[in-house]
């Protein structure tokens, strides 16, 4: 998740709503220093340590172990009771916050009320699906679900497996450690970069790594519900033919300038879902990526 949401998800969001919040950001925004303490790692993750704690049983045993800085820790998810794993004072605690405590994800009306029409379990894909914060929202959401999730980045698969394991959801959970696209083979991939990891095109050089690749659109076949967000990854998938030919009758995507055919990605990701029939909404959007919901 980067971009739309990414960025988003790093502005502070202080002292509640409303008017005072709105003064409390344009200050920050208007004193140089205060903006750049405000900004630093450690504030941020001290803000979203504090966030994340109220959306966890045993808050204080939580913030102790941030404080205690860097390894994973598993959480037990107020709202749901569901455990997910994360790594200390990392993007992860933003994708918690974000997915969880925010709830990004949450479908507009003419989705839910789509998704609430589905006989037997609701089938979901999640393509780029990092540590499982979209999953373990989903089960939450729809507790009959099944679920096929897709993960190159090696660190933020083990979590997601890890977590998996800890929650016994194998049966419900399919996890498939590759990069999503139209087509299989092998891939160089920027991994170790929470939910910024991402496919490289050519030699990735130092610092990259070899992962495989697989054909996506079959997993996609016979889901109700798809998300899509695997940084600029998604245009391959959204060009070919077989898109179009998806039964899922919600899909929800952020879209990314990289791998864009054109010079509007935003253009381009409406026109491709317009193409395979869906009504398109943009929740956010900026000119190098966006996010948005789409059903049919």
């Amino acid at each position: 998740m980067t971009g739309a949401q990414g960025d988003q998800a790093h502005q502070p969001e202080l002292h509640g709503t409303g008017r005072l919040s709105g003064w409390v950001r344009s200050t920050i925004d208007r004193i140089a220093p205060l903006r750049s303490v405000v900004k630093s790692p450690l504030v941020q993750n001290l803000i979203y340590t504090a966030r994340v704690s109220r959306q966890v049983e045993r808050p204080l045993a939580f913030v102790a172990g941030e404080l205690r800085g860097e390894g994973t820790e598993a959480v037990v998810l107020r709202r749901s009771g569901l455990t997910a794993n994360l790594r200390r004072g990392s993007g992860d605690l933003v994708m918690l916050h974000q997915i969880i405590g925010r709830d990004v994800y949450r479908p507009p009306v003419e989705v839910s009320e789509r998704l609430g029409r589905v006989e037997g379990p609701l089938r979901i894909a999640d393509l780029g699906a990092n540590v499982g914060f979209f999953t373990l929202r989903q089960l939450e959401s729809y507790p009959g679900c099944e679920i096929v999730a897709v993960e190159a980045d090696p660190g933020n698969a083990a979590l997601l497996a890890r977590t998996l394991a800890a929650n016994r959801l194998e049966p419900r959970v399919e996890l498939v450690e590759a990069a999503a696209s139209n087509a299989p083979g092998s891939v160089e991939f920027a991994a170790g970069n929470f939910f910024e990891s991402h496919v490289v095109e050519g030699d990735g050089g130092d610092g990259t790594i070899e992962v495989r690749m697989i054909d996506a659109l079959p997993l996609l076949a016979g889901r109700h519900l798809v998300k899509i967000d695997i940084e600029g990854s998604e245009w391959p998938i959204l060009a070919d033919p077989r898109f179009r030919e998806l039964e899922a009758v919600a899909l929800t995507l952020e879209w990314h300038i990289q791998g864009c055919p054109g010079s509007e990605p935003r253009q381009a990701a409406e026109d491709a879902l317009a193409a395979a029939g869906y009504t398109v909404r943009h929740d956010h959007s900026e000119p190098g990526c966006g996010t948005l919901w789409a059903w049919r």
